[in-house]
């Protein structure tokens, strides 16, 4: 049998030290993985928001040449309160104007975070405009110009 020889040696900790690093390193990397995930998913968010405006908008303009007679009375605000019901009932172009006034402006609010439509009609052309708050203080703006 051949005797155990114990020899003993100097620990410096340098193992050690490397680990720390590499955990800092490590953990460096994941807080900017972190940031880098949280700016796509607000990017991601304001995408979404904005193509929702521009399909909207766009049926807007399409409901506005579809009622050309009643142009003057797509311009200002949409209405608070549903006039009449132009699904059930008949209506005038007028009417059917404020009708499709009234369910944008709630297409809008159901998809937007504090929407403000505006429609501008000057002669056979009009300027559809929304504004909305996404990300705090940031106003975005989607205006879609068009004529007759």
């Amino acid at each position: 049998m051949s005797p155990c020889i114990y020899q003993e040696r100097a620990q410096t900790g340098t193992t050690l030290i490397e680990v720390l690093v590499s955990i800092l390193v490590v953990s460096i990397g994941l807080l900017g993985l972190a940031g880098l995930f949280a700016n796509s998913l607000k990017s991601t968010n304001e995408g979404y928001l904005y193509s929702q405006v521009v399909a909207l908008t766009y049926d807007m303009a399409d409901r506005i040449r579809a009622n050309p007679s009643a142009i003057n009375s797509y311009a200002g605000t949409p209405p608070a309160k549903l006039a009449k019901d132009c699904i059930r009932k008949v209506c005038t172009p007028a009417e059917l104007a404020s009708y499709d006034l009234y369910t944008w402006k709630q297409q809008l609010e159901a998809v937007l975070p504090s929407p403000t439509p505006t429609i501008t009609v000057k002669d056979s052309a009009a300027s559809i405009k929304v504004q909305w708050q996404a990300g705090g203080q940031q106003t975005n703006t989607f205006q879609l110009d068009m004529t007759l």
